[in-house]
């Protein structure tokens, strides 16, 4: 007679039991008479009390059966003296979990950071426009050549530091100037720091700290920065010498809100409400997916750039005489447009009438976003707070307020310095033989 199967188990832990066949020849014999196939643990779940299982067969399937049980007890009673039960995880969950370590500890730099393009968003949460996108792209490209390939946890600050330095890595052959390093470098910082946060659904960390350890390189000069604003004489040599329906459009952008080109171009006859002088700044002009395909109405740069704007009173007369001539009156025409009221003008046909009046007036080097700095200059200038600059402008920090639209002349800083020096000079006449007290130099 063969051994008789023993029966299950029942522990302060869980249970083991024999697994008995389900072939049809024996669904009428009682279950205990059954043939054993293997053995059964189980125990209950000490989150929502599930039952757990894990079936075995072959030969030692009983010890196997309660071996598991005995690791899982113990897997459960080090979660309790440690406080972390509520991290408990069954047998399958945990399974997935080494799984997606595994995949995570082998995630590649070029991988991980075509995945960052894919899903970043901004603070408020909202996707990039197609161009910003195109831009990061281009800034990430010089890294991805270089560390094509790398697992993330293989990337060391001394790698970083040859990539700053312009070694030749992988694909990656030199930056085309200091802004591209520049800007290279510091979106590498924020592909790397990302690496270092919990992921969405709570998965850890891809690597525990960045390498990107290195300051970014300095600011270099912005050429644009050093280009001159625009005289009042040469902006009206500039509209008048402009095509008659897209003239208006530099006067706009320097007197309602130092508009970006995309902005006026995307402004329709609903956005401007002349009774009440104010131009509601909503869109700007966006391609579709990789900033590609027709133009068309996309949200504004920032939160920031979507606001309602004063526009001045001399300016009324000549927006009212523009829309009289050059649109139907409809809500929904476009502003400055060319062939058809329902489509804007390209902001290259813009760029292009106003780079040629810009170079009749004797200023080649002006560019349509001159207009803003001109805008920022000018309000300054006029004395606004810059509280008040920054709410025209629409800019959301200070230092891009003050520190590239704001352009200070040798002009403005000579009349500075004489009112500087104008007490000491007015002292003069006091210092008893009439003579400007001397000026004190160090030993």
């Amino acid at each position: 007679m063969g051994r008789k199967a023993r029966t299950s188990r029942r522990s302060e832990f869980g249970s083991v039991f024999p697994t008995r066949s389900q072939a049809k020849s024996e669904l009428r014999k009682p279950v205990q008479k059954r043939a054993v196939i293997g053995w059964t643990a189980q125990y209950s779940s000490p989150i929502d009390g599930r039952k757990v299982t894990n079936k075995f067969r072959g030969d030692g399937a009983e010890r196997l059966a309660r071996a598991w049980l005995d690791n899982e007890r113990d897997y459960i009673e080090t979660l309790k003296r440690q406080g972390r039960l509520d991290e408990y995880l069954n047998p399958s969950e945990r399974k997935t979990a080494a799984r997606r370590r595994d995949e995570r500890a082998d995630m590649t730099y070029d991988r991980y950071a075509e995945q960052f393009i894919e899903e970043y968003r901004m603070n408020g949460g909202d996707r990039l426009a197609p161009g910003s996108v195109r831009q990061l792209e281009n800034n990430l490209h010089y890294s991805i050549a270089a560390f094509r390939g790398r697992r993330l946890t293989d990337i060391k600050p001394r790698d970083v530091g040859r990539f700053l330095d312009g070694e030749h890595m992988g694909g990656f052959t030199g930056f085309n100037g200091e802004t591209v390093r520049r800007n290279a470098y510091k979106d590498m910082k924020r592909v790397m720091r990302k690496a270092t946060e919990m992921g969405m659904d709570g998965e850890a960390p891809y690597i525990t700290a960045t390498p990107c350890t290195y300051a970014a390189p300095p600011v270099p000069p912005s050429k644009q920065a050093e280009i001159p604003v625009v005289t009042n004489e040469q902006l009206w040599k500039i509209y008048h010498d402009m095509p008659a329906y897209t003239r208006l459009a530099p006067i706009l952008a320097v007197a309602v809100g130092g508009m970006r080109i995309s902005e006026v171009c995307a402004l329709r006859l609903c956005d401007i409400d002349l009774d009440k002088k104010i131009v509601h700044i909503r869109h700007s002009l966006r391609r579709g997916e990789g900033d590609r395909g027709k133009l068309r109405l996309g949200p504004t740069k920032n939160r920031a750039s979507n606001a309602s704007e004063p526009i001045p009173d001399a300016v009324v007369p000549l927006l009212r005489e523009h829309i009289a001539k050059h649109t139907d009156g409809k809500p929904t025409t476009f502003l400055f447009h060319y062939r058809h009221p329902d489509e804007p003008i390209e902001p290259n046909t813009l760029r292009n009438h106003f780079k040629k009046a810009a170079e009749n007036a004797g200023r080649p080097d002006l560019h349509f976003h001159t207009l803003r700095a001109t805008a920022a200059t000018a309000a300054k200038n006029a004395g606004a707070s810059v509280k008040d600059s920054m709410a025209l402008q629409r800019h959301a920090d200070v230092k891009t307020n003050v520190e590239i639209y704001q352009r200070s002349s040798i002009e403005e800083r000579r009349a500075l310095a004489n009112k500087i020096y104008a007490p000491i000079d007015a002292a003069k006449d006091a210092s008893g033989d009439g003579e400007r007290p001397a000026i004190a130099t160090a030993a």
